[in-house]
């Protein structure tokens, strides 16, 4: 008797057991699945997509400002031919209007266009707002907010490798190792300001740089095209900073509102005039 006792007690304290670490077992899964997706965040999703269906704001993007330096420097490219030297160098601010590049010729390429037009498509890309134009002319157009920017860093720096054996280092090309590099940096300032009082409403700085290897059967002449993707790789930053910030502005302060008509104040003496010829009217009717 006292055995089957002591298997019933044994047995109902692995039940127990099992219980309790199943119930913990079950919180744990409770806590993962709810702080997977926290409810401020389902919140703020809301409330962001609320506010781009609700908010119809127009923006008009301006050619950027130049703020870029004037600096070249190729001469020192041919040191890559001295023996024992390792490499030349080209060096440009402005290389949308160079003439010669270590791995390639001139490049036809508008600098401030091309950046404009990317970051103009991506603005419109985004659903921040109703409509995206490129204008020259805002205050003449429908737009509440005006997106402009100054490019102030599209430097430039190439070398072309010669491994120290002069003339003799194109040989080495042929055999695959890299013929040069290029080096950029992109820096531009943005700016969303209303177009009624000039106040700023977001700004934002986007520095991106990158270095390409290139060779003879790798990356050859893609040195300008580096610019286009660094700027597409940095207006999802841009927009992404925009959409952040933009959210909690109360929309007062982005939009602009439709002029006020003013009340049209009756003079004394035309008033009181009215008042005088109503009764009249009103006591030849009553007689009638």
């Amino acid at each position: 008797m006292m055995k089957n006792r002591e298997v019933f007690f044994h047995g109902n304290i692995k039940a127990l057991c099992l219980l309790i670490l199943f119930s913990f077992a079950g919180c744990a899964t409770i806590a993962k699945t709810a702080t997977g997706v926290s409810s401020s965040d389902k919140v703020l999703k809301g409330k962001l997509t609320q506010r781009e269906e609700m908010n119809k704001l127009n923006i008009a993007v301006v050619p950027f400002a130049e703020k870029r330096g004037e600096a070249k420097s190729y001469g020192s490219v041919y040191k890559y031919l001295i023996p024992l030297v390792p490499y030349g160098t080209i060096r440009y601010e402005r290389p949308d209007q160079a003439r010669m590049f270590n791995v390639q010729d001139e490049v036809e390429f508008n600098m401030s266009e091309n950046l404009l037009k990317i970051t103009a498509d991506g603005v419109k890309k985004s659903g921040l707002f109703d409509s995206v134009i490129i204008t020259h002319t805002p205050l003449e157009s429908k737009a509440d907010l005006i997106l402009s920017g100054e490019i102030y860093s599209t430097l430039y720096e190439g070398k072309t490798y010669s491994y120290g054996i002069s003339f003799l280092g194109p040989a080495l090309w042929c055999l695959g190792l890299p013929a040069g590099s290029s080096y950029k940096k992109l820096g531009i300032s943005l700016y969303l300001k209303r177009i009624d009082t000039a106040e700023t409403v977001w700004s934002y700085d986007l520095n991106k740089e990158k270095i390409v290897i290139q060779g003879l059967y790798r990356n050859w002449g893609k040195n300008m095209n580096s610019f286009v993707g660094l700027m597409e790789e940095g207006i999802e930053e841009v927009i992404a900073d925009m959409r952040s910030k933009l959210r909690d502005v109360p929309i007062e302060k982005l939009k602009v509102l439709p002029p006020v008509e003013p009340e049209t104040i009756i003079p004394k003496s035309e008033a009181a005039a009215i008042q005088t010829v109503e009764p009249s009217i009103t006591n030849t009717t009553a007689n009638n």
